[in-house]
């Protein structure tokens, strides 16, 4: 069986799609001659290159006109599109021969108003378009139930056509000792007295770290240790302007442009993840931060109780005092944070890209056999 991977171009800067795509690849890979895998990549033209002008154009003209071009030359049996913004490809590939994994529609959902501190945006017309090829695949992949119930919902895909299989956790993350975590400490430059520190993330609104910010400032005055919170995330205006707006400039640290390695580092330096998110496809900073020891308290928006489990504490993601509360539990209640740290590592262990690539050459076969009965 001859698949071929079709990735997004490099141009786009997902990271999280090209680490999907190379964890599939790597999986598939290992299985030997059970599977010929190509990863193809997209390329740019060199005359599209030297156009002047805005380069977010240049970016659509290569993903929506010429991209279905270079992949019409593709011959495989199974052709796996791992970013459902890349679903237009269908156009250019046997329909009945093509997987596509679908992340989330978060575009498409935040225009709609469905999901809370989503900027207002224009209609997405081409994220529309791309999504509107969904339902000519064979086969649609889920990264959770939550998005199999978003795709049925909003775009009436069959729930026969959709599987939900779960990404595996990257083995980078782990737990470092008490005396490692010190060092990683001070090789972040972080303050060497006795405080707590509280790990964020993200840039954008819906990750709702101005209640982030709000339960900092309720934990500083209830207590004895001062409380820290280290934002990992594009530095943004809007999160200065709260910081200083709360008087939390000596409380908090942004820190960015990390590799993942480095990531994994980080999230040993925290006594606690908060991830108020108003909406996550799949959500992955509390399963990392769970491979790392690390508790987790988090909302109880979208994919995040299916994904956590009962190894984390969520509550509603603009309950403030609640989320403190949790909080306040993860960081100082000892038999609380022996608990969550032990089902939180037991809860990451099932995330594994093996049981993933299983489910998913399964989903190849099954496909196959249908395009071959046809």
């Amino acid at each position: 069986m001859k698949t071929v991977i079709l990735r997004d171009f490099k141009e786009d800067c997902r990271d999280s799609m090209e680490n999907y795509a190379d964890q599939l690849a790597k999986g598939l890979s290992n299985l030997g001659s059970k599977l010929v895998v190509q990863n193809f990549t997209p390329q740019i033209p060199a005359w599209l290159r030297f156009i002047k002008g805005i380069p977010l154009m240049q970016m659509r003209a290569a993903r929506y006109l010429l991209y279905p071009k270079q992949a019409k030359k593709l011959k495989a049996d199974i052709f796996h599109i791992v970013d459902h913004g890349y679903a237009h490809l269908v156009s250019a590939l046997p329909p009945s021969n093509v997987v596509i994994t679908v992340h989330d529609l978060i575009p498409l959902l935040g225009w709609k108003g469905l999901i809370q501190g989503y900027p207002k945006t224009k209609r997405p017309l081409l994220v529309e378009y791309s999504l509107s090829y969904l339902a000519r695949a064979n086969r649609l992949i889920a990264d959770s139930e939550s998005t199999k119930r978003d795709l049925i919902l909003h775009l009436g895909c069959k729930a026969e056509k959709i599987e939900v299989v779960y990404p595996g956790l990257d083995n980078i993350f782990y737990q470092a000792t008490k005396e490692e975590q010190k060092e990683l400490r001070k090789s972040f430059e972080l303050p060497e007295m006795d405080c707590k520190f509280i790990l964020v993330t993200g840039a954008v609104k819906y990750k709702n770290n101005e209640t982030s910010l709000k339960v900092l400032k309720l934990l500083n005055e209830q207590c004895k240790k001062p409380v820290m919170m280290i934002r990992l995330g594009a530095p943004y205006e809007e999160w200065n302007d709260k910081v200083k707006n709360a008087g939390l400039e000596k409380l908090t640290r942004v820190i960015h442009s990390l590799s993942r390695k480095r990531v994994a580092d980080l999230y040993n330096c925290a006594d606690c993840l908060l991830f108020p998110s108003t909406y996550e496809g799949f959500g992955w900073p509390p399963l990392e931060a769970m491979a790392c020891g690390v508790p987790v308290v988090a909302s109880n928006a979208a994919s995040l109780p299916e994904i956590i489990g009962d190894a984390g504490l969520i509550a509603n993601p603009h309950d403030v005092e609640v989320l403190t509360n949790l909080t306040l539990q993860a960081l100082d209640n000892s038999s609380a944070r022996k608990f969550l740290i032990e089902k939180g590592l037991e809860r990451a262990s099932k995330f594994k890209w093996e049981k993933s690539i299983k489910r998913i050459v399964e989903i190849y076969d099954e496909v196959l056999l249908e395009s071959k009965s046809r």
